[in-house]
């Protein structure tokens, strides 16, 4: 039974660090004239695309509604999340690649540099 948890521990963390391994780090910006939907819209193409938002922020100026996020996603899939990005009726919207955020030691990762 302990080698079949290891076998599967070890088995977690070669998907999980691989995931993470090729992952694409953006600031994405998002701007266009105010109404309801746009966060909804921006936020299921990243998780469409399999990615995870860090960090976002959001104003309102005078009829306008920019949303501007940190976020992260598959690099597989950075091609066909920037095309969804550019289908959004009527919001333009700006993308730079940066570094990956200050990264934290979370228990499972502990685990995996044991495992690996």
């Amino acid at each position: 039974m302990l080698m079949h948890s290891a076998f599967a521990t070890r088995r977690f963390c070669q998907l999980t660090s691989s995931r993470f391994l090729s992952t694409t780090h953006l600031v994405v910006n998002a701007v266009g004239v105010d109404r309801t939907g746009i966060v909804s819209e921006v936020t299921k193409n990243v998780v469409d695309a399999g990615g995870n938002v860090g960090e976002s922020q959001a104003a309102k100026l005078g009829r306008y509604f920019s949303l501007m996020m940190m976020l992260q996603v598959p690099s597989n899939k950075l091609d066909s999340f920037k095309d969804a990005m550019k289908k959004l009726k009527n919001v333009n919207t700006a993308m730079f690649e940066t570094e990956a955020p200050e990264q934290h030691c979370t228990h499972a990762a502990v685990a995996c540099m044991y495992f690996l």
